[in-house]
């Protein structure tokens, strides 16, 4: 009996490590199959989200477009009561400006924002060093409109300018918030 011991407990670890390769195998085709599950639904959210936003980007678009007809009929309107006799530069620069939204205006119309987008991106292919400086341009401006909105939320709380004193050779700047004294240097003696 005791050699039959050895071999049922030798038997009965080939069982237990079979059964342990079986689960291991189970737990990951399980974790494999929640893994796609999780894929595929992140996929199908992103999707949802970009048609949302396509949504509403045309939606708006679609108004953006509207308001350039209209802008562009009252920049023709304008341009033609300027006086017949002699042409004005600033006529011409006013139905040059209504063609323009007016194209855009069709533009918007006919394919919305993903042809824009499509010409932004072909535009950029074709001049990469006027897109990377028309984008530096525009971030400097929308650094500069968030500066101000911010400033002004404040309420004017922000440090106050620099001003300019002095007369002759003595002109200096002087500290924000420090007095005027009205002598050279700040009335320091020499």
């Amino acid at each position: 009996m005791t050699n039959d011991a050895p071999a049922a407990g030798a038997q009965t670890t080939e069982v237990a490590r079979a059964e342990a390769s079986n689960v291991a195998q189970t737990a990951g085709n399980q974790a494999r199959e929640v893994v796609n599950e999780a894929t595929h639904q992140v996929r199908s959210v992103v999707g949802q989200v970009q048609s949302d936003l396509r949504t509403r980007a045309n939606d708006q678009a679609s108004k953006l477009a509207s308001t350039l007809h209209d802008a562009s009929r009252q920049m023709q309107s304008m341009a033609e009561r300027a006086p017949d006799q002699q042409p004005s530069f600033a006529a011409s620069l006013v139905r040059e400006g209504a063609n323009a939204a007016e194209r855009f205006a069709s533009r918007l119309d006919q394919g919305g924002v993903d042809s824009v987008v499509g010409d932004v991106r072909g535009w950029a292919r074709r001049n990469p060093g006027g897109f990377l400086l028309g984008a530096g341009v525009v971030g400097f401006m929308a650094g500069r409109v968030a500066r101000n909105l911010s400033a002004a939320s404040r309420g004017g709380e922000g440090p106050a300018p620099a001003a300019v004193q002095g007369e002759g050779d003595g002109w200096r700047m002087s500290p924000p918030g420090a007095a005027y004294t009205g002598m050279r240097d700040g009335g320091a003696t020499s």
